[in-house]
């Protein structure tokens, strides 16, 4: 899918995405790097993700998932007329798979990056994995992910670090 890049103006107001204050949801919208975190692990349907964010200045919001879900990698598209004029990557923390939630069919990934077998060179993934904030996934990384995948500690998907 491609779409044009804009900064669309409708009646005054700019194309963008919000946290949905109807909701009361935590959503934090990073305009500067197009990213949106702060949902619940296991966001299921497009109506859960717009019950977090919400479009402004005229335009639709249409999420496009991966192909395991509405997790990490899912593209919330903002349309006006049919066409996406803005896009924004929507993160869930410890998500590397695309599935929503930070569980044991991300192992093999996050082993992947921390062996140097695989390079993650998808900003959006590294975000997503970088539970240490460190610009790397690594050991520590691991060690964190495995403490969220056990049940010792749960990760905040507004402020993971």
């Amino acid at each position: 899918m491609t779409f044009v890049e804009a900064n669309a103006m409708v009646v005054g107001e700019q194309v963008g995405l919000v946290p949905n204050e109807d909701y009361g949801t935590p959503a934090i919208v990073d305009e500067e790097n197009r990213r949106v975190y702060g949902f619940a692990q296991g966001i299921a349907s497009t109506s859960e993700i717009k019950e977090y964010v919400k479009a402004t200045g005229g335009a639709v919001l249409r999420p496009v998932g991966t192909e395991y879900g509405y997790g990490t990698g899912t593209k919330l598209n903002l349309a006006i007329d049919g066409v996406t004029v803005k896009s924004y990557d929507l993160i869930i923390f410890g998500d590397v798979d695309g599935d929503a939630v930070c569980d044991i069919n991300d192992l093999p990934y996050i082993l992947s990056f921390t062996a140097g077998s695989t390079i993650c060179d998808d900003p959006v993934i590294l975000f997503a994995g970088d539970l240490t904030n460190d610009g790397l996934i690594d050991v520590d990384d691991l060690s964190v992910f495995l403490l969220a995948t056990n049940g010792s500690i749960v990760v905040d998907q507004t402020n993971p670090y």
